[in-house]
């Protein structure tokens, strides 16, 4: 058998040059010379996204929160949509929770909701559990609401603790809209203005070629 096509990429130093794989170097010997290279030639930054990156490519679990804007009135209700999509591997048990503003930071969690969070008693999840769904439901928006939501799944993998943050969900509260009941009275109203005008020109029109024929 040939070698692979990673045991033939090699980075070079200076007149020496280091396999990518062999026999005798691991992993770790790998990451030191792509690192010594990347760092020779400036591109520690790249490296870096793309190493951010791999946490979501395909084979890992990751938490998906979609749309990433979501409008709703302020009174009302709404849900906010995430999801946990699990790798091959299950998870032991899975604990959910939610935070407000100030990025992924736990001191900012409104779910689970306590007595002094003014989230209290009008946040849940959707489906009442913590399992793949965790949307979450706002009741009784009010306009300091909107904000940013960022979900977390905290679970165990194998004996391994993982938290998964999502990527955020902004929620805009805006007015509340009016009473359909104050919508038809608007209607009513330029219907009647509309039936006035169209009667004032008629009324002036008519006494015109009356005032005429005198």
């Amino acid at each position: 058998m040939g070698e692979s096509w990673i045991s033939r990429i090699s980075l070079q130093s200076g007149q020496e040059t280091f396999p990518f794989w062999d026999q005798t170097h691991g992993p770790v010997y790998l990451l030191q010379r792509v690192f010594l290279r990347c760092a020779m030639d400036n591109l520690l930054p790249s490296l870096i996204t793309l190493l951010l990156c791999l946490e979501n490519v395909p084979g890992s679990s990751v938490v998906v929160q979609w749309p990433p804007r979501v409008r709703a009135p302020s009174g009302g209700n709404v849900t906010l949509p995430c999801e946990l999509r699990p790798a091959d591997h299950r998870f032991e048990v899975i604990y959910t929770y939610w935070s407000v503003g100030g990025g992924r930071r736990e001191e900012h969690i409104i779910f689970p909701d306590s007595r002094d969070s003014e989230y209290w008693g009008r946040v849940s999840l959707v489906d009442g559990k913590s399992g793949l769904d965790l949307s979450l439901r706002i009741q009784r928006l009010r306009p300091n609401d909107s904000n940013i939501y960022h979900c977390l799944a905290s679970t165990y993998a194998q004996g391994n603790h993982i938290s998964l943050w999502g990527n955020g969900t902004t929620l805009i509260v805006s007015a509340p809209d009016p009473p359909k009941e104050l919508v038809a009275l608007y209607i009513l109203l330029l219907l009647k203005t509309f039936v006035l005008l169209v009667f004032g020109v008629w009324y002036r029109i008519t006494k015109s070629r009356a005032e005429q024929i005198l």
